[in-house]
């Protein structure tokens, strides 16, 4: 018995078949999609006209938005344009020479992007959208050819002219900055670059807290606009920039180029920043603004005592009318003072891991003349460390109380200044120190048995 093919199914595989044909095209070779293929680097010009989406970009160095407004340009966003558009490859061919473009919308284009590259004019005419997938119909202004492009491709071309501004408010990289000066009310901090470490120049000379520094450079290098407030302001006034909270003025390479950004009053989560030669008002992330704006305390090196474990030779402690001197050994730590001793090589690195990179929660004087008023003349502790190269002294004077607690004033031999230290630090400092007058038992027995 045959089986017969029911004609509702025929019918639908002839005009499946039939459409095939009409929307992808029989003729269609390799290589006929590409709609253009240009060298990006020649583009100078850059348009789009689409409803409600105006922009035009011209390359005189860098890309500038030049309509709706003169505005900076996103490097990064318009490169990826051109990375596209000098590159464009259709999903297929409709039709080679169609006879009527009206059906396709090619005759009142929805969007047309125009374009100047290696001195030629081009123009790209956006139609209808295709009945299939997210599409839609396309053709040159020079060719009679008709595309269809994938919306998505279309879609990085017609973007609101926002959208191709630049964001960031410093256009700069952290290895180019040599200087930098933060700005208030009663204060400025002048910072430099001196080889690979940062330097703190004024109001004091010092060494810079590298992870700090760094930290601000990062906030000053992501600041970005998360709102343009106002393009041409005429009242500064207004948004607290007449008077400055914070400016921030930086000298970039070896010109020693100069850019600022002024900071001024906050609203909810923004602060109102303008910037040196133009007449924009962004708001920013007040956070970043935060990481910018640090004390003096914060940015300088606070790291007082610093040495190598490894190179410790020795320690001499004056503590409570007591002096101790320590010398270490292949294996344990000999005391030759007050008493010849061995004691165990933790006693004496605990001391040492105390005090190991020591920093200051203060500073009271830059040059410490006036050392007797904090008790650093008489030194209620000294701890002098003997190095394979030099030594470093430790001194420790007197209590005193603060908003943030109890410190201690201290001074080392190799800096200038008075700083403090908490006073917990100390105790504990004092307490291992102690521990030097309890006799290793254990120590002991091993030395009777030697005898």
């Amino acid at each position: 018995m045959k089986k017969f093919i029911p004609t509702y199914i025929i019918l639908a595989l002839f005009l499946g078949i039939l459409l095939y044909y009409q929307v992808s095209g029989k003729q269609e070779r390799p290589g006929e999609t590409t709609i253009f293929k240009l060298d990006k680097n020649t583009f100078r010009e850059l348009s789009l006209n689409s409803k409600g989406k105006k922009w035009k970009l011209v390359k005189d160095g860098e890309w500038e938005i030049v309509q709706p407004e003169k505005w900076e340009a996103d490097q990064g966003k318009v490169e990826s344009i051109l990375e596209k558009l000098s590159d464009l490859v259709a999903e297929r061919v409709v039709e080679k020479n169609p006879q009527d473009i009206e059906k396709y919308g090619l005759n009142k284009p929805s969007a047309e992007i125009s374009f100047q590259a290696g001195g030629k004019l081009y123009q790209l005419l956006v139609g209808k959208r295709s009945p299939i997938s997210y599409q839609f119909y396309v053709k040159r202004s020079d060719s009679p050819v008709v595309y269809v492009l994938s919306g998505n491709t279309l879609n990085k071309f017609t973007v609101n002219p926002e959208e191709l501004r630049e964001k960031r408010i410093i256009k700069v990289e952290k290895e180019e900055i040599r200087k930098i000066a933060l700005v208030s009310p009663g204060r400025k901090i002048v910072l430099e670059k001196k080889g690979n470490e940062w330097q703190i120049t004024f109001p004091v000379k010092t060494g810079g807290d590298r992870w700090e520094i760094e930290d601000m450079i990062d906030a000053i290098k992501n600041l970005k606009a998360k709102k343009f407030v106002e393009d041409k302001t005429k009242n500064l006034s207004s948004y607290g920039l007449d008077k400055p909270s914070l400016k921030v003025e930086l000298w970039l390479g070896k010109d020693l180029s100069y850019k600022s950004v002024s900071f001024g009053k906050t609203e909810d989560d923004i602060i109102y920043a303008v910037k040196s030669g133009r007449d924009e008002i962004y708001g920013v992330d007040r956070k970043l603004q935060g990481r910018i704006n640090k004390s003096l305390f914060t940015l300088r090196d606070k790291d007082m005592l610093s040495f190598n474990m490894d190179e410790v030779k020795g320690m001499m402690i004056t503590y409570k009318g007591r002096a101790f001197s320590l010398y270490r050994g292949k294996e344990t730590w000999e005391m030759k003072k007050p008493e010849e001793r061995k004691i165990k090589k933790e006693k004496a690195e605990d001391i040492l891991w105390v005090v190991k990179n020591l920093e200051a929660r203060s500073f009271l004087e830059e040059e410490g003349k006036n050392l007797d008023k904090y008790g650093l003349l008489k030194p209620a502790l000294a701890l002098t460390i003997t190095l394979q190269k030099g030594e470093k002294t430790l001194l420790l004077g007197k209590v005193f109380k603060d908003k943030q607690g109890e410190k201690v004033y201290a001074k080392v031999s190799d800096k200038p200044q008075v700083f403090s230290v908490n006073k917990y630090v100390a105790d504990n400092l004092k307490e291992k120190i102690e521990e030097l007058n309890k006799k290793d038992i254990q120590a002991e027995k091993k030395e009777g048995k030697n005898e």
